[in-house]
């Protein structure tokens, strides 16, 4: 175990739980709160035990699984590794996966640009397709990105009111690469992913094995 996680809702901060037997890990306790003591008195605790106040005063929305707060940022789908495919069949893209990603829109801010992750290599979008087939120099770049309804049915990005860098309207995003950019203005910004069942699929059919998901940096703009 590497966390205990606690929560509560109330508009107090009660005494914390008593400590169970565990050793160099962390108790995580998180509260809801209205208003901070002052100041915030914490018990004795055992050495070993590292006891954390979260104070959160504004939760991530409902429906957000991920939350990001900052203007600019990487977002990373679940076990994504920016590295080129392996030789031997495998996947890193989790099946079954149906969640949103929610950027917080700053003040002043009006859209928001998503743009491949480079760093590493120009892996970062790799969800349908076999990438080991591929010519080198070609993964994750725009001529093996695919868009739409009709091509993106398993496993797939969603940005509402995505625009391309060429100015293709599409919501939905997959194949082996990304487009050099999408644009969106729609509020609340939003990315949606969609994976599922068929992560490793066994030869013959290699259609949709090696894929490692994505990873993809947003940025924040005021003018729209």
């Amino acid at each position: 175990m590497n966390h205990l996680l606690s929560t509560n809702t109330t508009c107090s901060l009660p005494t914390p739980p008593t400590p169970p037997a565990i050793h160099q890990h962390h108790l995580l306790v998180t509260y809801t709160i209205c208003s901070l003591p002052t100041p915030l008195a914490l018990p004795p605790t055992p050495t070993a035990l590292h006891l954390i106040y979260l104070l959160v005063t504004w939760p991530a929305p409902t429906g957000c699984l991920q939350y990001y707060t900052e203007t600019s940022g990487t977002i990373t789908s679940f076990n994504h590794n920016n590295a080129g495919p392996t030789t031997n069949p495998g996947t890193r893209q989790i099946a079954n996966t149906n969640y949103g990603v929610c950027v917080e829109m700053a003040d002043g801010y009006c859209g928001i640009i998503w743009e491949r992750n480079t760093t590493g290599g120009d892996y970062g979008f790799s969800m349908t397709g076999n990438p080991a087939g591929l010519p080198p120099g070609i993964l994750g770049t725009p001529d093996v990105s695919e868009t739409g309804t009709t091509d993106c049915t398993t496993d797939y990005v969603i940005i509402p009111g995505g625009v391309t860098d060429l100015g293709v309207q599409e919501d939905r995003y997959c194949g082996l690469g990304f487009p050099n950019s999408v644009t969106s203005t729609n509020k609340p910004f939003m990315l949606y992913v969609t994976t599922d069942e068929a992560e490793l699929v066994a030869p013959p059919d290699i259609s949709d094995i090696n894929n490692s998901g994505f990873s993809l940096n947003y940025r924040q703009i005021t003018n729209c």
